[in-house]
């Protein structure tokens, strides 16, 4: 892959298709920095930082069924809200999740979840 014209080696990809990437924009040591996420259908959400390097992920599990096991959910959708440090995520189980992204700490947490419906969200937009 390259980033302005040099190679770069991610240090974490994802074991199934990305369905979608969004700058994110944070906040670390008081400057105003980008960073990418990318969704997969893995059902993992990540984070890179300027140097492309994974800074964290995010695994979205269903509930435990009656053995106690779990699996992760696909993501089907995924957005940035302009100018804030927060995504938004759908599932294929019409979940979907508001989520802050902090860079320092690596920070992926979770602010809202809400069943919107009992099929995929399939988009996710914010209005300016």
């Amino acid at each position: 892959e390259l980033v302005n014209n040099k190679k770069v080696v991610m240090a974490w990809s994802h074991s199934a298709t990305v369905v979608s990437m969004a700058q994110v924009l944070t906040s670390v040591d008081g400057e105003i920095r980008p960073c990418l996420a990318t969704a997969s259908v893995d059902g993992v959400l990540c984070l890179y930082g300027e140097s492309m390097k994974s800074c964290a992920c995010y695994h979205f599990w269903s509930e435990a069924d009656e053995s106690g096991g779990r699996e992760r959910v696909p993501i089907t959708a995924m957005s940035s809200a302009l100018q804030s440090p927060v995504i938004g995520v759908g599932l294929a189980s019409g979940i979907f999740y508001t989520i802050r992204i902090e860079l320092r700490p690596n920070n992926i947490t979770p602010l809202a979840k809400f069943q919107l419906y009992e099929r995929p969200v399939t988009t996710v937009a914010f209005h300016p």
